[in-house]
């Protein structure tokens, strides 16, 4: 655990029928470096996008905002678990 790094990704279409996914992973600091590693499955999310965007860019930078926000929860999830002396800002 004490080398463990959280990665989060989120993706969105645009269109008629517009979605938006995001994915939290638990790994290791070598997949930062582009190496081969094991990943665990922390979080995913997917569904239709609840808000109207005008276009793929506003559509990608809220599914990216939403990831970025699961990625802080976790994390705040495994501090708190991990160091009892620890409390959220």
């Amino acid at each position: 655990m004490d080398k463990m790094v959280l990665v989060g990704f989120g993706d969105a279409s645009y269109g008629k029928r517009p979605v938006e996914s995001q994915v939290v992973l638990a790994t290791t600091p070598d997949f930062l470096e582009s190496k081969e590693v094991d990943v665990s499955l922390l979080d995913w999310k997917g569904h239709k996008i609840g808000v109207a965007t005008g276009s793929t860019l506003a559509s990608e930078t809220t599914s990216v905002k939403n990831a970025f926000g699961m990625l802080e929860w976790m994390r705040n999830v495994f501090l708190d678990a991990l160091h009892a002396a620890w409390t959220p800002k």
